[in-house]
């Protein structure tokens, strides 16, 4: 279960652009495009991603192993107002990952019945990966209607103005897994494992809601606007496809034994996302005839290596509950040019906590809990370009005259509460 509590504190500016319009009940006034002026807190969630394991073991040296689990997620939900609507509203996230393993323990295999002074296994497994994903934003077409506005009165309410894009689709990619594990029994463990990269293509249904100030009469007519705008207007619904790159993983470990009753262990992970270079919407509609023209520009990620690093230790007391407690640092991949709220990533700090206990001969619990901490920020920074002050990072900046949005410029700030519960049994 995972509650994650987030807010936006905003540091931008807003920009007045197309003084002199004429809105609808006779006044005059400019459009104001916000660069991050209000600070929100996202809407609160609340996440329950499942997951199994299984192990079976054939004679002393060969091992089956099968595991669900959910490697990726995500979750944001801004209100429907706040300053960066036409960046993002919502998306979810969930990928679901079947994980059968075939181990085999090569120093046992070699030994026969006898005890091994060592233990040294090798396991391979497939990854089926199954994933479904929601993606919902306005649109802006504040810069439309100014052009039309001289046969229609503009708005007096510019939410008014407001779209709404929302798609739903689900993926499966197919991928691999391999491991190493070294074993002194007393002494130490040590491991390290491969997970590689896979892509995911969504294939899902999109449904567009135009505003309705360009779908119906104002101002006691239906005038040219209305034709106009209905010769553009993006269909109620339409296929959608995109992909998503997930990363290689490379992890390792290291366990010490010595001591009775204690195990002290530190992991790293690297994670490999520079195959994400951009994120493209596809629409069916744009192939048809007449197409909808509705704009397939990708969005540059750029993402980059990143890293996981955190230290542990178990210790079981003589009625054989074990205590846990261990700390991490997570890096983000999401470079500073490309940082934006759809994933509002950063560096984490992560503290866990957790306990387990056998019960009714063949059963365990085992109850842990995670606090993880991170902060992002998306800023105003401009860079010198052919002799023109751009900004870094123009995520939500103006893609043309038509085109307004906001970039949502500010401090994202992340906390999040894992409590995750596994009920086990051995027969």
């Amino acid at each position: 279960m995972i509650k994650p509590v987030s807010d936006y504190a905003a540091n931008g500016d807003e920009v007045k652009t197309w003084s002199g319009i004429k809105y609808a009940d006779g006044t005059t006034g400019d459009v104001i495009v916000s660069d991050g002026t209000h600070s929100v807190d996202q809407e609160p969630a609340l996440f329950t991603p499942p997951h199994l394991y299984a192990t079976h073991r054939f004679g002393k040296a060969v091992s089956f192993g099968f595991g669900l689990f959910t490697p990726y997620g995500l979750g944001v939900n801004w209100p429907r107002t706040w300053d960066g609507r036409y960046i993002i509203k919502q998306v979810n996230l969930e990928t679901f990952t079947f994980n059968p393993v075939l181990a085999v323990d090569l120093a046992q295999l070699l030994a026969g019945q006898e005890d091994p002074f060592l233990h040294f296994s090798v396991a391979v497994g497939y990854m089926g990966n199954y994933s479904r994903a929601l993606l919902d934003k306005n649109t802006d077409w504040r810069g439309l209607a100014k052009q039309m506005n001289s046969f229609e009165p503009y708005p007096v309410n510019e939410a008014d103005l407001d779209g709404i894009v929302r798609m739903e689709g689900t993926g499966w990619a197919n991928s691999f897994n391999a491991a190493v594990h070294l074993e002194i029994p007393k002494l130490i463990s040590a491991g390290f494992q491969y997970r590689h990269h896979f892509e995911l293509k969504y294939d899902g249904t999109a449904e567009m809601e135009m505003p309705d100030w360009f779908t119906q009469p104002t101002m006691g007519g239906a005038g040219p606007a209305k034709g106009a705008a209905t010769s553009m207007i993006w269909p109620k619904e339409t296929d959608g496809t995109t992909t998503m790159y997930m990363p290689t993983l490379y992890n390792m470990g290291v366990a010490l034994l010595v001591i009775p009753n204690l195990v002290i262990e530190a992991d790293l992970f690297l994670e490999d996302y520079t195959s994400y270079e951009e994120l493209k919407l596809e629409w069916g509609c744009n192939d048809e005839s007449p197409p909808c023209n509705i704009p397939e520009d990708p969005t540059p990620k750029d993402w980059t290596w990143n890293y996981q690093a955190v230290i542990g230790a178990a210790y079981t007391l003589q009625n054989d509950l074990t205590l846990r407690l261990g700390f991490g640092r997570v890096g983000s991949p999401v470079p500073e040019e490309t940082y934006d709220p759809v994933l509002p990533d950063g560096e984490r700090t992560l503290v866990t906590l957790g306990a387990g206990m056998p019960f009714l001969g063949m059963f365990r619990w085992d109850l842990g809990y995670m606090f993880a901490y991170w902060q992002g920020e998306k800023t105003g920074a401009t860079k010198l370009v052919d002799g023109k002050e751009v900004p870094v990072n123009d995520a939500g900046a103006p893609s043309n005259t038509n085109v307004l949005n906001g970039r949502a410029i500010g401090k994202y700030t992340t906390m999040s509460h894992i409590l995750a519960l596994t009920i086990g049994a051995e027969f």
